[in-house]
C-alpha cells in the first residue's frame, strides 16, 4: 500500500472544491486558465527571482518549484519561472490545491497533504471524464490538450484503467457528469 492512500470520502471533498472553483472561475474548456482561477480568489504570482530568497530549512525544500506566503487574508504564490510553462502550471495548480484544501490554514505541509495537491492539480488540469468525451486518452493527447508535461500526462493517463472498470459496471460517476456540465452545460443548453 502506498505512504499515504486518499480515502473515497476525501477525494469526493477535493473533486466538489475543483468543480466549485471551475463554476466560479469560468472555466469551461481545455487548458484550463489558471488565471482565470488566481483573479477569481485574488491570488497573486510572483516569480522566485524577484523576490529575496526564503533562508529557513523547510522553504528551501519546498522552494525549487514554488511556495506559497500567506499575508494577512491573502496568499501570494512564489514560482520557479526557470522551468517549463507546463511545470509552472501544475506547480501553481498545487500550490492553489494547498491553499483550497487547508493546508496552509492548518500548518499542514508532509506526504500526506503533497499526494492531496497532486490529486487536487489532476482533477483541476486533467479532468478524466471531459478528456475521454474529446477522445484524448494518450499521454501525448493529454499532455496537448491539457498544456501538461509528458511526465504528468503519462501518470494521469493511467488513471483511465482504474475509471474504465469502475465506469463498465457503473457508468458516469455523478462527479463525472459535474465534471462534464462545467465544460459543455452551454452546449446542452443550445441544443
Amino acid at each position: 500500500m502506498p505512504e499515504y492512500f486518499i480515502t473515497r470520502q476525501r477525494k469526493n471533498e477535493i473533486k466538489d472544491i475543483v468543480i466549485d472553483i471551475m463554476r466560479k472561475s469560468d472555466i469551461h474548456a481545455l487548458p484550463v486558465k489558471i488565471n482565470n482561477v488566481l483573479k477569481s480568489y485574488n491570488i497573486r504570482c510572483i516569480k522566485m527571482d524577484k523576490i529575496a530568497p526564503r533562508t529557513s530549512q523547510k522553504a528551501a525544500a519546498a522552494s525549487d518549484d514554488g511556495y506559497i506566503i500567506k499575508s494577512g487574508d491573502e496568499y501570494i504564490i512564489v514560482y520557479n519561472p526557470k522551468h517549463s510553462r507546463q511545470r509552472i502550471r501544475y506547480t501553481l495548480a498545487c500550490q492553489l490545491a494547498h491553499i483550497f484544501l487547508g493546508h496552509i490554514s492548518e500548518g499542514k505541509s508532509d506526504k500526506a497533504t503533497d499526494v492531496e495537491a497532486a490529486y487536487f492539480a489532476d482533477e483541476l488540469l486533467m479532468p478524466l471524464s471531459v478528456l475521454d468525451s474529446y477522445g484524448d486518452r494518450s499521454a501525448k493527447d493529454i499532455a496537448k490538450r491539457c498544456d501538461v508535461s509528458f511526465v504528468a500526462a503519462r501518470i494521469r493517463e493511467k488513471d483511465f484503467v482504474r475509471r474504465d472498470k469502475y465506469k463498465k459496471v457503473n457508468g458516469e460517476t455523478p462527479y463525472d457528469i459535474k465534471f462534464l456540465n462545467c465544460f459543455f452545460a452551454d452546449d446542452e443548453e443550445n441544443k
